[in-house]
């Protein structure tokens, strides 16, 4: 499962995040992150919970701003913390991933331009360095940058996540400057461990046109699913790229040794010719009515679809109803097949409307990861986001996404049922008809449909 930072720690003061939370009409119900599920201060019984569950491994991020929380400036203390987290996990049997940067960027980092800023690759390496230094004697697996596509649409596209802007030209100077630090930041960690497991996040490109027989619609679409695959799906004719941080060449793709992919869902998108700052694109739901570019409707049965997209050029798979021809460039499906890269697959940031509704995410697309095994497809693992309820960004308190219940006046710690059938998988390394006759017995198999 997936701990990150800001949203569960509490008292992260010194992030955009923090100073962004402060105007009011920003976040649901006025709410800040002030405590969070305090879990900087719990950790210990955190890291214990999730052991005593069954789970073998956690993906957290580290807080940028603790670390640097002026220009220059670091925070031994800090740091320490996070050395002891990360020997918690390993007394306790869970492998760590650590991401180095996710969502949340240091104020003063973020008050002189952010990603855009011309020393940019030169402040990320340093950082990197001082992190992998530290932690490398507890940690094999590194994430650089994790959820960073989140925060660059919210923050830049849509506009309701820090900086506040809507400026697509000013997105593409930042991506631009953001895959220099990516490609600096694995180059920093495997001067410090030559043996490191290093993942690079991407999107599936699940974006679908609303009206699937609008070609403005179908190229806006297809733009996005560039940007989320990081330039790995490419297509000529998607003119509102905004640009490819990954360069097509052998030595990026060898950089890394495994992709870390968010679980493929339904995503529509229409053309929208007033929102020039926002590249004419507006994400909409299946009904056809406004939302965020984090929308996203759960769709188990895409997973086997996307990944036999990415392995097999020659499958006909229609990842858009009715236009099967958007295959990914055969060199790069060609790298992607013989480059023996295994798949980290990351789910369940959605608003369930009940547990119970987490538990059915969770057999449907665990059952659909399991329906890869017969193929090229080597999965490293399955991260369920997120561990603990917390601060979910401009929603606050007013969304769970917890497997573990968060209490909100005590902070005690509830595990739902998703919590003990996620920890059962994990124990039992697969699906069992006792977890399911516990945990949802009224669930049903989707794989039959899905073939």
């Amino acid at each position: 499962a997936a701990i990150l930072g800001h949203a569960v720690e509490g008292e992260n003061f010194n992030s955009d995040w923090w100073r962004w939370e402060q105007r009011p009409g920003r976040i649901a119900g006025g709410a800040t992150s002030q405590t969070a599920a305090d879990h900087w201060n719990r950790y210990k019984s955190d890291v214990k919970l999730a052991s005593t569950l069954g789970l073998n491994c956690l993906l957290v991020s580290i807080e940028w701003s603790r670390i640097e929380p002026k220009r220059g400036e670091f925070d031994i203390d800090a740091l320490k913390h996070y050395e002891h987290v990360l020997k918690t996990m390993n007394k306790n049997g869970i492998t760590p991933i650590v991401a180095l940067q996710a969502v949340t960027l240091p104020a003063w980092f973020a008050k002189a331009g952010g990603w855009a800023q011309d020393k940019t690759v030169d402040i990320f390496a340093t950082f990197v360095e001082k992190m992998a230094t530290a932690l490398a004697p507890y940690c094999h697996h590194w994430i650089p940058q994790y959820r960073i596509l989140d925060a660059f649409k919210m923050g830049h596209v849509d506009g309701t996540w820090p900086p506040g802007q809507t400026n697509v030209l000013r997105l593409s100077r930042q991506i631009g400057y953001f895959g220099d630090a990516a490609r600096i930041a694995i180059q920093r960690i495997r001067n410090v461990d030559a043996q490191a497991e290093i993942g690079m996040s991407i999107e599936p490109p699940d974006v679908l046109p609303y009206d699937d027989e609008s070609p403005w619609d179908y190229r806006a679409a297809k733009g996005i699913n560039n940007v989320d695959s990081w330039g790995l799906y490419e297509d000529p004719d998607a003119v509102f790229s905004l640009g490819t941080p990954i360069d097509d060449t052998q030595e990026d793709l060898d950089a890394f040794n495994f992709w870390v992919v968010s679980m493929p869902a339904r995503r529509w998108v229409r053309f929208a010719p007033t929102a020039i700052r926002r590249g004419f694109v507006q994400p909409v739901d299946e009904k056809g009515v406004d939302v965020d570019f984090r929308y996203r409707q759960p769709d188990a049965s895409r997973l086997h679809s996307v990944m036999q997209h990415l392995q097999h050029e020659e499958v006909d798979v229609e990842l858009i109803p009715g236009q099967a021809d958007i295959d990914l460039p055969p060199a790069i499906l060609e790298r992607l097949r013989t480059a023996d890269k295994p798949v980290l697959l990351v789910g369940g940031a959605h608003d369930f409307a009940d547990d119970h509704d987490r538990c059915t995410y969770i057999l449907d697309h665990l059952e659909a990861v399991d329906d890869l095994e017969n193929s090229e497809v080597k999965v490293l693992g399955y991260i369920h986001e997120s561990f603990l309820d917390g601060f979910e960004w401009d929603r606050g308190y007013s969304t769970r996404r917890g497997l573990v219940h968060v209490d909100w006046d005590t902070l005690a710690r509830t595990p739902n049922q998703s919590a003990y059938l996620l920890g059962d998988i994990a124990r039992q390394g697969g699906i069992t008809s006792g977890a399911i006759r516990k945990y949802c017995p009224d669930w049903q198999s989707k794989l039959e449909s899905v073939r």
